[in-house]
């Protein structure tokens, strides 16, 4: 074999080579981009999951002076203060601005393979006036809003999702 044919052999294993790793790369970025998509479709059902279990709660369920259980709400009276919202004395979480400051640090597993994701929902409840706005408000009126927030080392941005419930 001359010098001619080992170079031609050479350049043709060397493509070949390229080429192999060229599909190679792509399988892996195609495989990254769906692992990807789950985490995020995942982090995305959980924040979901979290409104629907606010759905369910009582608007205010907040507890008369002597710990007993009001009969009814009487607006705004019975509405919980601003400065209150949060997780009552009772650690009960019964109404919605009982989930306020409620943190998870989870991480997630996926087909039993444990990818080391680690994300934090968050959960902000505050009180909003008819036009959805928090700005200025001073007393309880008759519309809570829920944010939940997801940060990910994975996620370009924060996702928030979130839920405006009426006393009505």
């Amino acid at each position: 074999m001359g010098h001619s044919e080992l170079l031609i052999l050479a350049t043709a294993i060397v493509v070949f080579a390229v080429f192999t790793l060229s599909l190679t790369e792509m399988q892996l970025s195609i495989s990254r981009n769906n692992i990807e998509n789950k985490i995020e479709n995942y982090m995305i059902a959980e924040a979901q999951s979290f409104l629907e279990k606010l759905e369910i709660k009582k608007f205010d369920a907040r507890l008369n002076d002597d710990n007993s259980i009001p009969t009814g709400l009487v607006f705004p009276d019975s509405l919980t203060p601003i400065d209150s919202l949060g997780i009552d004395i009772d650690g009960l979480y019964d109404d919605i601005d009982d989930y306020m400051g409620v943190f998870a640090d989870e991480r997630i597993s996926i087909n039993g393979i444990d990818y080391y994701t680690e994300y934090e929902i968050e959960c902000k409840v505050y009180y909003v006036n008819n036009n959805l706005d928090s700005a200025g408000i001073i007393s309880p009126t008759v519309k809570k809003k829920a944010d939940v927030i997801i940060k990910s080392d994975h996620l370009n941005n924060d996702m928030i999702f979130s839920r405006v419930f009426s006393f009505y």
